[in-house]
């Protein structure tokens, strides 16, 4: 069923005539009347009748119209979406990230982001750094946020930082003070390390085995979080990425940069063959300020 004919159908409905339909519409009135006996055949009933030179509307006709009323509307309707959409008044952005990030910056960055697009919809998905990349493969979506690289080598890390891991200190400690820590600082301090399964643990010895650094490990968790909060406790020292301590919200610790020991990428990734939209660079370039800032 043709839009145009549903078009002529209104136009005689709000004129009352083929002829001012016809001057509506710019078009010649036999015009008109071809579009509205295309339509009749469409439907299989008539949709007017001639009375006294008047054209009037069947009951089938009156009845049609109303639903031919809703269905134009929206069709109408879809320029005004179409340049919503384009100028990011409507739609969504859908995120995936890792809990570090998802519980820190992330809230703050949609926050920021919600305010320049009151109207876009931000759907953020929070997933285990082990389950990234088959949450990428199962889940549809615009961004993710990860340390990189992961296990999904079909996807497209498309933009990369690099920072330090974070000394966690007691903030009682000697170092507490310090602008910045290296390896060498930890001779000899009790250590709360995380487990094997965490990729700076391995960095850590070996930086330690390099520097030929001897220490304790008083401590082992496979969580960051943690890792802080037994700090606060007077455990020891520990070496965890630069969000855990956001999360681990104890005013008994303090955060200092670990330089020229381990560093961490964090890695921006899409969908294989998507077009980075508008939407995800702007977001992208504020989480961006805001890990600079931190």
């Amino acid at each position: 069923m043709k839009l145009q004919r549903l078009r002529a159908l209104r136009a005689i409905m709000k004129t009352g005539s083929v002829t001012r339909a016809a001057d509506a519409m710019n078009l010649t009135q036999p015009a008109v009347s071809r579009l509205i006996g295309g339509l009749e055949e469409d439907v299989g009933f008539a949709l007017f009748v001639r009375e006294q030179g008047r054209l009037l509307p069947t009951s089938e006709g009156e009845l049609f119209f109303q639903r031919v009323e809703h269905v134009l509307a929206g069709v109408d309707d879809l320029a005004r979406i179409a340049q919503e959409i384009g100028s990011h008044r409507q739609g969504s952005l859908v995120l995936l990230c890792t809990p570090q990030a998802g519980y820190t910056i992330f809230p703050e960055a949609i926050g920021r982001f919600t305010k320049r697009y009151p109207n876009i919809r931000v759907d953020l998905h929070i997933v285990q750094r082990s389950e990234v990349g088959h949450a990428a493969r199962a889940t549809p979506y615009d961004m993710g946020f990860t340390v990189v690289p992961f296990d999904n080598p079909n996807l497209s890390v498309r933009r990369t930082f690099t920072i330090p891991a974070t000394a966690v200190v007691p903030a009682c400690h000697r170092l507490a003070g310090r602008s910045s820590l290296t390896i060498r600082d930890f001779a000899g301090e009790d250590l709360v390390m995380l487990t094997r399964d965490n990729s700076i643990r391995g960095k850590l010895e070996l930086e330690f085995a390099k520097a030929g650094i001897t220490y304790h490990i008083r401590m082992e968790t496979s969580s960051p979080i943690v890792a802080c909060k037994l700090v606060a406790q007077g455990m020891g020292l520990a070496v965890v990425d630069p969000f855990s301590p956001m999360m681990a919200q104890a005013d008994t610790v303090v955060a200092v940069p670990l330089k020229g020991a381990i560093d961490l990428t964090y890695g921006f990734f899409f969908p294989e063959n998507k077009p980075i939209s508008r939407l995800s660079d702007d977001f992208m370039e504020i989480v961006t300020g805001l890990v600079k800032a931190a």
